[in-house]
Formats: C-alpha cells, sequence, structure tokens
C-alpha cells in the first residue's frame, strides 16, 4: 500500500501539498472507490468534494481535504480512522493494514490505529519528513536529506534500511518488505523476498515511481511503461499491452493499478472481490490507491489544482496553489519548480521574487499556455518555504531524442516526441555544436534532429540550446545542463529547446 504522489497529490508526478485558502473554485477533488466493501471502505463520506490526496489501507480508506484535514472511513476496530486532534495543517496520508499516517506541514508525522508493532511509534526526532508511506504492520518516512527512516514490524528486515541510506526521493511499503526510488532512477529493495519482490528486474535504471503489494512490487519507467516482479499467482505482473503512457502506479494485495495519461485506470490481477472493476466511466483520475481488496481512484473536476501535474491537464485561468515543489532554475523572473520525484516540472512567471535554486516553495496563480505551446504559472505570489532546507535536484539524464516527449493532457508535446513529457523538467544531454545562432546554439549527440528552422540558409540539425553562444564554435562537443522545454516554429509545429543553466565542454577520449 502506497502513499501516492506522490509528495502530494503525491506524484509522480511529485509534489502536491493542500493548504485552505480562499478560492470559489476549491473543492473539486472527488473519490471513487470500489471492490471489497465489507467495512464501508468504498463508501466515501459526504461531501465527496475537495480532496487532494487518498490512501487505501486493508479495510478503511482515507483522503487529504485542500485545506489540509484528513476524512477517513470504513473498518475503524483499532481506531484507524480516529484523526487525531487538531486534525489540520497535514500534507500527505498513507494507510496501513490496521494503522494510518498522516504528514504535517511542518515535516512532522502523526501515526493512529492499531499499534502492536510499534508501526505508530515515529522514531525521534520526529521532524524533517517529506513523505511516508504504510506497510501491513511497518511504516516509512523519508526525510528531507533522501534518507529514509523506518519502523514496526521487523520479522523480515523490512525495518532495515540498506547503506547508503541516502539518495531516495520516493518510498513504498508492501506487506513485508519495502522500496525506496533513489534520485538516480534505480531501485533500492529490502525485506521479506521468498516470491522475489526485491529482485528488480535489470536494467535498475530509469525509474520514476515505486509501489509495493502484499508480495508483489512495481516501478514505472521514465518512458510510461510499468515494470512488475515478484509473486505473480494471480497475474497482478503482467502488466496489459500496450504497457505505455502510465503515469501513475499502486499495488494492492495481488492486483496492480495503473493510471495512463488520458485519465482512465487500468487494473489486472486478483479480482475475486471486484478490486479490478473500475467503475464506468473510468476517464478523469489523477491519482490511484490500492489497498489489498479495494481500491480507489481521485477525479479531478475543473477548478482549482494542487500539483504540477494537475496543472498540466487544467484549462487556461485555472487557480494553482502548489506547496512544495523544489526550484531547479531562475532566469531573472521566470523560474521552474518541479516534483521532488523528478517526474513533473513547470515554469512560473513572476513580476519579482526572492527564491534560489533548491528552495521549497509555494506557488499562487493561474494556469496558462504561452506562444510557444508551453504551459506555465502566471503567479501573484511565489515564497519560500523557510522551515524546509534548501535541497538541489538532480538534472535527469536524456537523450537528444528523449527531449520534450509526448503530450501530457494540455502540454503539447514536442513533433515526433516519446515517452513521458518532461517540458519543465530539470535535464542533461550531450552532443556536438552544430550550429551557431544569436542567442543559441545546436546540439547533436546522433539523433539527427530536424526542427524545420534555418541558420542563415542552413538547416539546423540537432537540438537548440538557449544559451550565450559565444566561446562555441560547430565541432565542440559539450554538455548542457538546463530546462527541457519546447518552440513554435514557422511550420506551427513545437520543437525541442533547452534552456541552459550551464553549458561546459567535454573531453572525448578517441576523438
Amino acid at each position: 500500500m502506497v502513499e501516492r504522489r506522490r509528495l502530494l497529490l503525491i506524484w509522480l508526478f511529485g509534489a502536491a501539498l493542500a493548504v485552505s485558502i480562499a478560492c470559489p473554485a476549491c473543492g473539486q477533488g472527488s473519490i471513487v472507490g470500489w471492490g471489497a466493501n465489507w467495512s464501508g471502505q468504498c463508501d466515501v463520506p459526504s461531501p465527496n468534494n475537495g480532496f487532494v490526496a487518498i490512501a487505501a489501507g486493508g479495510l478503511h480508506s482515507m483522503g487529504l481535504k485542500s485545506g489540509g484535514s484528513i476524512v477517513a472511513w470504513g473498518h475503524n476496530e483499532f481506531g484507524q480512522c480516529d484523526v487525531p486532534p487538531p486534525n489540520s495543517g497535514f500534507v500527505a496520508v498513507a494507510a496501513g493494514w490496521h494503522h494510518s499516517l498522516g504528514l504535517k506541514y511542518n515535516g512532522s508525522i502523526v501515526a493512529w490505529g492499531h499499534n502492536e508493532f510499534g508501526q505508530c511509534d515515529v522514531p525521534s526526532p520526529n521532524s524533517g519528513f517529506v513523505a511516508v508511506a504504510a506497510g501491513w504492520h511497518h511504516s516509512l518516512g523519508l526525510k528531507y536529506n533522501g534518507s529514509i527512516v523506518a519502523w514496526g514490524n521487523n520479522v523480515s528486515g523490512q525495518c532495515d534500511v540498506p547503506s547508503p541510506n541516502k539518495g531516495f526521493v520516493a518510498i513504498a511499503a508492501g506487506g513485508y518488505h519495502s522500496l525506496g526510488l533513489k534520485s538516480d532512477g534505480s531501485i533500492v529493495a529490502w525485506g521479506h523476498n521468498e516470491f522475489g519482490e526485491c529482485d528488480v528486474p535489470s536494467p535498475n535504471r530509469g525509474f520514476v515511481a515505486i509501489a509495493a503489494g502484499l508480495v508483489h512490487s512495481l516501478g514505472l519507467k521514465f518512458d510510461g511503461s510499468i515494470v512488475a516482479w515478484g509473486n505473480n499467482g494471480y497475474g497482478q505482473c503482467d502488466v496489459p499491452s500496450p504497457n505505455t503512457g502510465f503515469v501513475a502506479i499502486a499495488a494492492g494485495g495481488h492486483y496492480s493499478l495503473g493510471l495512463r495519461a488520458d485519465g482512465s485506470i487500468v487494473a489486472w490481477g486478483r479480482n475475486d472481490s471486484g478490486q479490478c472493476n473500475v467503475p464506468f466511466p473510468n476517464t478523469g483520475f489523477v491519482a490511484v490507491a490500492a489497498g489489498p481488496f479495494h481500491g480507489l481512484g481521485l477525479i479531478w473536476e475543473q477548478g482549482a489544482v494542487y500539483d504540477i501535474f494537475s496543472a498540466k491537464r487544467a484549462p487556461d485561468e485555472a487557480f494553482a496553489h502548489l506547496t512544495g515543489p523544489i526550484c531547479t532554475a531562475v532566469f531573472g523572473n521566470v523560474l521552474y519548480v518541479e516534483t521532488p520525484s523528478r517526474t513533473c516540472g513547470i515554469r512560473v512567471e513572476t513580476t519579482g521574487h526572492n527564491i534560489s535554486v533548491g528552495q521549497r516553495v509555494t506557488v499562487l496563480g493561474t494556469v496558462q499556455t504561452n506562444l510557444d505551446g508551453e504551459r506555465y504559472i502566471a503567479a501573484s505570489s511565489v515564497q519560500p518555504i523557510t522551515s524546509v532546507p534548501v535541497e538541489e535536484l538532480a538534472p535527469l539524464g536524456l537523450r537528444n531524442d528523449s527531449l520534450g516527449g509526448s503530450a501530457l493532457h494540455l502540454q503539447q508535446g514536442v513533433d515526433g516526441g516519446f515517452g513521458l513529457n518532461n517540458i519543465g523538467l530539470l535535464i542533461r544531454t550531450w552532443g556536438r555544436v552544430t550550429q551557431v545562432g544569436e542567442g543559441y546554439i545546436y546540439i547533436d549527440d546522433g539523433s539527427h534532429l530536424k526542427d524545420g528552422t534555418l541558420t542563415g540558409s542552413e538547416e539546423n540539425v540537432g537540438v537548440r540550446v538557449i544559451c550565450d553562444p559565444s566561446g562555441y564554435a560547430i565541432g565542440d562537443y559539450v554538455a548542457v545542463t538546463g530546462i527541457s522545454s519546447c518552440f513554435k516554429t514557422q511550420s506551427d509545429t513545437v520543437a525541442r529547446k533547452v534552456i541552459a543553466v550551464d553549458v561546459s565542454a567535454q573531453t572525448i577520449q578517441g576523438l
């Protein structure tokens, strides 16, 4: 049972936190439940609106409201639905077999419910957490410094985080095993491994999200495909074809859920309680959660949005309130922010700010689309979250042809793009300089891309890099760190563009 999204709507799409604000468009997230309903875990309490995150436990469910309060329903024998007061200031939720976790805005964790194994005894110091996950009888917390804290039942070593305990960006807790996603896109797994649920398939790279079931595991790749391993007695590891276009995942008892970019949910595996029967019309979902026998989906309706992923699917003029994304680049009054999981980023345009790279921020504004086809937030306010230390994100290494990606709802993809949309993310790419223009260079890594534009009378080959071109000549080999972006060509196609943060010369051995 995984705490999804991912911070908060917690996504892959990373960081959606919720804070109450005076906004007439708020309260647009509703929850759909299906599968076993023995304890009323699928009966969402009224009013079913205003939710921004979900979690599914053993026989209970949780929803995080936009105002920072938690609603919990279903089985309550151990008080797992009795949210401790004050029920406010929460930014993320996670549900175990009979216990519940809530992450507070100040980085502390509140735990309640069944505590036979100490799964509710958060270790000291209870501060600096940015994500939570709940397994059957154990709990995980991800610290801002990239380390994982684990507590509760440790019969299978599920709380023994392997060394080095650093560099993690996401966590997932299964029945008796645990998963951690590293900043380099690899997965670390530990704990119960009778069914190979900790044996991450090779190549162990390129992952952007993780989920842990009872005795199986899921990983979402950057190209939108899902990798599954572990127990497959009910087909829970047989991802339906086409295995592409996924943006989020969840793992239940013996079944799996995948959220597609079009807002539909794909379910496979054990279905004796209807846990794979996603209700009609199966559209408009922005988050998924899986308990042992029931599933939950969060439906986004037009109105306010609270995470980057939802902002990219919202219409222009929708109100956006982002809390917690990390600033990755600053270009005067334009900055870029992305989720801690490095799965979704967006441009923010301001009239002034005091933000530095590496700071977590809150952003208030409206979603817009610029003339180049890039979604952005026209911000009325951008403020640092001063209680959270600075943490610079590492760039994602991408080939030239992987830049831009395919369309993600209203965020256009680039011409010929494939895989997950990465416009707005901090990336690193390489290539030889093929053209030097006014305010830009083109680089080619062998992909030989052509966007139909010219420099003088010569056709440009490669990817456009916005930078100071002085000091670079055709034939130079460079590495570029910057923001994956796009621009409209004269033929009205959307082409790849990188807004450079750094361009450095490279020496290639043997050339």
